[in-house]
């Protein structure tokens, strides 16, 4: 989703990925750090407090991230946040405002539901960078529609021009 969303093409093009999670995280956290390059990787895991993680995240141009203590904290700081949820119930314990969305894993309609990793596997990429871009450009006034592209490149070449 990073990849995507920091690419050339992307809402973010060029931008740097900081990567938050506890020192118990960090198997999981490394196959997402090794994805990005060097030079746009922010590799947070384990290395700082909870206070110090909001500070960094209320600089954040845009967080996505599963349902967790920092999600919100993102939303709270006002950054643009996804949660991302697999069991639970985001309509009560998703970021709130207006400035965020959620993606969840498809809940079963009989049954038993099943655990959270098998749940959040049901999440696709795809859902999550969808949801993550459909978030930036409402907030950015970016109207969607058939001039949808149209806009998106006019705005695209507006910030190049500020660079």
């Amino acid at each position: 989703v990073a990849k995507r969303l920091c690419d050339v093409d992307g809402i973010l093009p060029g931008a740097r990925v900081a990567v938050v999670g506890a020192a118990a995280e960090r198997q999981r956290a490394d196959g997402v750090l090794a994805s990005l390059p060097a030079d746009r990787r922010i590799d947070l895991v384990g290395r700082a407090d909870p206070l110090a993680i909001g500070a960094c995240l209320s600089r954040c141009a845009l967080y996505v991230g599963n349902d967790s203590g920092l999600m919100h904290i993102a939303a709270a700081a006002g950054v643009p946040t996804v949660g991302i949820f697999g069991p639970g119930f985001p309509d009560i314990y998703g970021p709130w405002g207006d400035h965020a969305a959620v993606v969840a894993a498809p809940q079963p309609a009989h049954g038993p539901r099943p655990e959270g990793p098998v749940m959040m596997a049901q999440v696709e990429l795809e859902t999550v960078a969808a949801a993550a871009e459909d978030l930036w450009l409402r907030l950015q006034g970016v109207a969607h529609g058939p001039d949808h592209e149209a806009q998106e490149n006019d705005r695209r070449s507006r910030q190049h021009e500020g660079d």
